[in-house]
């Protein structure tokens, strides 16, 4: 099958990650053809004005000259026939559960508000390299992960599973695991923890498995074999949020003086 690669960067001058996708050309196809960004928010409750957030959206030509790209719709753009590869900046300095991130030490990205796809191919896989992001740095997704000439990969099945599963790449996560079985496997949770300490480690896990204990034994089964926690703990914002997936969830809390608090 066809796949969409995508390089991911952060940008040198601005909080903002700098993407370039590739597009496989259609046989035969010489008209011109619809890229779309995302409306929606994750868990599709509301809808989300992403684009307001990209500062540049071009194609690039054969020669290696770029073309700026028209808007058809508030979240598409027209790319003329024979161009397949398109760069775009994606300003990231909103830190919530739906939202994309970078600071020095984090990269945290959710898909569905900043990676664009081809109307009518949504069923081709996307293969992303995070190209600046050094191999030492800790990686938390449900994504398959690998690192492939020094840079970490990281695939997904098709256009919904990459807007389904986002990730976070940091110079220090905090990690724990523990398994729980169903009728039919044993089914592994991970959980990542950026930014603060956990005040009790042992405890958050126990009642981390606890619940998932307590559910798997209501319905007798769960509906994938792995399931990845994220936790944002920033202790210099604001924030509480949470937003569910369909292998992992994102839980952001801050500051630390709020999440210390019986409040927190």
């Amino acid at each position: 099958m066809d796949t969409i690669s995508i390089n991911v960067r952060t940008s040198s001058n601005a909080p903002a990650i700098e993407i370039e996708a590739v597009f496989p050309e259609p046989s035969g196809d010489s008209s011109t053809w619809e890229m779309q960004l995302p409306c929606w928010r994750p868990g599709r409750y509301e809808l989300g004005n992403f684009s307001q957030y990209i500062t540049k959206m071009v194609g690039v030509m054969d020669n290696g000259d770029e073309l700026v790209l028209d808007k058809t719709t508030l979240h598409s753009w027209e790319v003329p026939a024979g161009v397949s590869k398109i760069r775009y900046r994606f300003y990231a300095n909103i830190l919530n559960a739906g939202s994309t991130f970078v600071r020095s030490d984090l990269q945290y990205v959710n898909p569905v508000n900043c990676m664009v796809y081809r109307v009518g191919s949504e069923q081709l896989g996307y293969e992303i390299t995070l190209a600046d992001v050094p191999t030492k740095w800790i990686c938390a997704t449900a994504s398959q992960k690998a690192i492939e000439n020094g840079k970490y990969v990281l695939k997904f099945r098709n256009m919904q599973h990459l807007m389904d599963t986002p990730w976070m790449v940091a110079e220090k996560l905090w990690h724990a695991e523990y398994t729980v079985k169903d009728e039919e496997k044993e089914v592994e949770f991970h959980i990542w923890s950026y930014g603060m300490e956990l005040p009790n480690s042992e405890k958050f896990v126990a009642d981390h498995k606890a619940f998932s204990t307590s559910q798997i034994s209501c319905f007798n089964t769960f509906p994938s074999s792995h399931y990845h926690f994220l936790y944002l703990l920033p202790p210099d914002i604001e924030v509480r949020h949470g937003v569910e997936h369909e292998d992992s969830t994102v839980i952001a809390l801050g500051p630390k003086e709020t999440i210390n608090s019986d409040y927190g």
